[in-house]
């Protein structure tokens, strides 16, 4: 089963779309950020599991997104690489990445699973859980989407780095579940909430 990572493809879409970014990272390397374009295609298709996907000619996002996707890796591949950050931050090759990464991100965060697809799509969604001493919080869960706007959980505090993960929690949902969430806003991200376990 090929899985693809799209919280990993969406931040690195809006990275490789965002020339601000790109140019005030190379103009300050001491930090706080920092942007190769190199490592910025790797988080776009392979470190997310992308590229294999695309290859694999299986659905992912669906024909239109994934003839975007496409047509951005093969504009990456027009880059020259060996040129000075900055030039190729400013070079017309890089512009016409950085037009279609923002294409391509946004009918990403439009696009719903498609039926008859053997690509997992993995996103994290966030789960209520309950403490050894009965205080009640959010966790982040990595679930595959299924079609109809349901989720089904893949990895509860297993995703965490171990140092992150608190020993007795009670997680509302557990892997296997099928659920439904729901769009939540805090300090101006969104996130998904598991509310309910789905219908069959």
């Amino acid at each position: 089963m090929i899985q693809v990572y799209k919280n990993n493809v969406l931040e690195s879409l809006q990275v490789m779309a965002d020339y601000n970014f790109q140019k005030q990272a190379l103009l300050n390397p001491s930090g706080p950020y920092i942007w190769l374009f190199i490592e910025n295609y790797y988080g776009v298709f392979e470190d997310s599991g992308l590229l294999d996907a695309l290859k694999s000619k299986q659905p992912i996002f669906g024909k239109r997104v994934d003839d975007a996707l496409w047509d951005l890796y093969d504009a990456t591949g027009k880059v020259d690489e060996t040129l000075p950050g900055i030039a190729i931050v400013d070079s017309p090759a890089m512009q016409i990445v950085r037009e279609k990464a923002a294409r391509a991100l946004q009918l990403v965060l439009q696009s719903k699973k498609p039926e008859n697809t053997n690509v997992e799509i993995l996103t994290p969604i966030y789960i209520n859980v309950t403490d050894k001493n009965g205080n009640k919080a959010i966790s982040k869960a990595l679930a595959i989407e299924l079609p109809g706007d349901k989720f089904k959980v893949d990895k509860t505090d297993s995703y965490m780095p171990p140092q992150q993960r608190v020993a007795g929690l009670q997680w509302q949902f557990n892997p296997g579940d099928v659920v439904r969430c729901q769009e939540r806003h805090d300090k101006g991200k969104s996130y998904l909430l598991a509310v309910a376990k789905a219908l069959p």
